[in-house]
C-alpha cells in the first residue's frame, strides 16, 4: 500500500519508512466498529459483512452499528463500544461527526462520487461537500482525482482498496460447466428518458436571458453529442461539459462552481454526472456482444427491459453471492466495462475461474489498478469497444486456452486478493499509520 500525505514533506518520508519496517506488536488491535446503514445498498452491505467476517478471521472483534439511527443512538453505541478504530464506506468522520466521539479514529472508503445517504438527509456529492473529510485515513476504489478530489488530497493520509473475494464462494467450477458462445453483462443501466417520470426529465435545469434549458435537453446533449461515458470522463469533466453547454444555450458565463452550488446536493446532476454516462457504456458492451454473434445474458436490475434491443436477454437482478457466482463459472464471456478494472465483478469472476474480458477506458492506471496486479493475455483479456467483436470471435474457438487463462487467474485471486487479504492491509497500514503519528507528532510540535 502506498499513501498520499501531502501536508508535509517529512511526514511522508515517515510514513513511508514506518510502512516497511513497522513490527511494533504493542500496537495490537482488537476491535473494530462497522458504521453501515441498514438502508445501505445490498451490495454496500455485502462488503461490510464480508470484511467483517475477514477481520474476525484475523482475531479481531468486528461490531456492526447502524448508522440510520439517530447520532445520539449511534454515538452512545459507539462510545459503548470503545472500538480501535471506526470504518464507514462512503462516508468521511466529518460527515458523520455528529455521531463519532472525537477520541475514536475514523477510516473512510470511498467508492462512489455520492454521499452514502441516511434516511433523513438530502443526497450529496462529495467534492462540493463542505463536510467532507476529517477521516484519519482515506481510501478510494480509482484514482482520487475521478471523483473529483483535489484539494482534499492536501489534508490527510489517503490510500488505494479494491475489494476481495470470499474463496468459498467464488471458486472455480467442472470443466464441463461452461457453456460454449455464452456471453453476460452483470451489471446495472439506467432507464431511457422517455421511461423517467416526465415532470423530472422535463423541469427546467436553468433559465436566463428569457430562455429555458430542460434536464431532458441536457441529458440528450450529454449522451448523443458529447456521448459521456464513465469509461472516458471523470466528474469534474462531466461537470464541465454541463455547465459549458448552460452556457452555449442561454448566453450565461457561469463556472462549474454556480452549477455545484446550485445543484450539488440534486438528484438532478446525479442523473447527469452518474447515470447518463452508463447508458454510453452498456448500450456499447451489450451491442458488441450482439455483433460477436453471442449468447447473451444481462443480469441486473430491471431497467434493461425498457430498451427494446436488449429486453429479450434479461435474465434476472441477482444479489446472493452465490447465484452471480455460478453464471460467471457457466459462460464462457464474461463481459465488464466500467472505470477501472479492479471492479468486484472482475474479481470475482476471476475467483470463479472465469476468463474475464476487460475493458477499462482511460483509468487503467499501472500504478493501481488491474495492469498492477494481474497480466493482460495471462490472468484477463482487454477489451475495447472498437474491436471487442473481433476479440470475442477470435477466442470463441479457443475453449481450453480460454480455461487456462480463468484457472491462472482463480489462483492468483486465492493467493493475494480475498477479504482476508482486505482486512489484513487495513491492519497494516492502520497500525503503520498509527506508529508514524506517533513518530511524526512530537517532531512536527518542535
Amino acid at each position: 500500500m502506498t499513501f498520499h500525505r501531502r501536508t508535509h514533506n517529512v511526514k511522508a518520508i515517515v510514513i513511508s519508512y514506518c510502512i516497511a519496517t513497522n513490527t511494533d506488536e504493542s500496537m495490537a488491535l482488537s476491535k473494530v466498529v462497522f458504521l453501515s446503514g441498514s438502508s445501505s445498498l445490498p451490495h454496500t452491505l455485502s462488503m461490510y459483512r464480508s470484511l467483517a467476517a475477514a477481520f474476525q478471521q484475523e482475531g479481531i472483534e468486528a461490531i456492526m452499528v447502524d448508522a440510520d439511527q439517530d447520532d445520539a443512538t449511534v454515538r452512545q453505541s459507539l462510545e459503548s463500544c470503545k472500538p480501535d478504530f471506526i470504518f464507514e464506506i462512503n462516508r468521511t468522520r466529518n460527515q458523520s461527526l455528529k455521531a463519532i466521539p472525537v477520541d475514536i479514529p475514523h477510516i473512510a472508503w470511498i467508492q462512489d462520487a455520492w454521499r452514502e445517504r441516511r434516511p433523513t438527509e438530502s443526497k450529496q456529492l462529495h467534492y462540493c461537500d463542505p463536510l467532507f473529510g476529517g477521516s484519519d485515513l482515506t481510501y478510494t476504489l480509482i484514482q482520487p482525482d475521478y471523483f473529483g478530489f483535489s484539494h482534499h488530497l492536501q489534508q490527510g493520509v489517503w490510500g488505494r482498496l479494491h475489494t476481495g473475494i470470499d474463496p468459498l464462494i467464488h471458486r472455480p467450477g467442472d470443466r464441463d460447466e461452461t457453456v460454449a458462445d455464452t456471453a453476460a453483462i452483470c451489471g446495472y443501466i439506467p432507464p431511457p428518458l422517455h421511461a423517467m417520470e416526465s415532470a423530472f426529465v422535463r423541469t427546467a435545469l436553468c433559465q436566463s436571458n428569457g430562455l429555458t434549458l430542460r434536464v431532458d435537453q441536457v441529458a440528450e446533449y450529454l449522451l448523443h453529442e458529447a456521448k459521456v461515458s464513465i469509461c472516458r470522463h471523470t466528474f469534474p469533466q462531466v461537470h464541465a461539459l454541463i455547465t459549458a453547454r448552460i452556457n452555449e444555450c442561454l448566453g450565461t458565463h457561469i463556472g462549474v462552481d454556480v452549477l455545484l452550488a446550485a445543484l450539488g446536493q440534486s438528484a438532478t446532476l446525479q442523473l447527469l454526472d452518474t447515470e447518463i454516462p452508463r447508458i454510453t457504456d452498456r448500450m456499447a458492451l451489450g451491442h458488441l456482444a450482439l455483433k460477436a454473434g453471442m449468447t447473451l445474458s444481462i443480469y441486473g436490475s430491471k431497467e434493461w427491459q425498457y430498451w427494446p434491443t436488449f429486453s429479450p436477454f434479461y435474465r434476472q437482478n441477482l444479489h446472493a453471492a452465490q447465484d452471480l457466482a455460478q453464471v460467471y463459472r457457466q459462460t464462457q464471456f464474461n463481459l465488464h466495462n466500467g472505470s477501472f478494472g479492479m471492479h468486484a465483478r472482475v474479481l470475482e469472476g476471476m475467483g470463479c475461474g472465469s476468463a474475464m474480458f476487460v475493458h477499462t477506458g482511460c483509468f487503467d492506471d499501472t500504478e493501481f489498478d488491474i495492469k498492477r496486479h494481474f497480466s493482460p493475455g495471462e490472468h484477463y483479456l482487454p477489451l475495447s469497444i472498437e474491436q471487442g467483436a473481433e476479440t470475442l470471435r477470435y477466442w470463441r474457438e479457443r475453449r481450453s486456452q480460454l480455461r487456462d487463462i480463468g484457472l491462472r487467474a482463480a489462483e492468483e485471486v486465492r493467493l493475494r486478493h480475498t477479504w482476508r487479504h482486505r482486512a489484513r492491509e487495513i491492519l497494516s497500514d492502520w497500525m503503520s499509520l498509527t506508529s508514524c503519528q506517533a513518530v511524526v507528532e512530537p517532531t512536527a510540535a518542535g
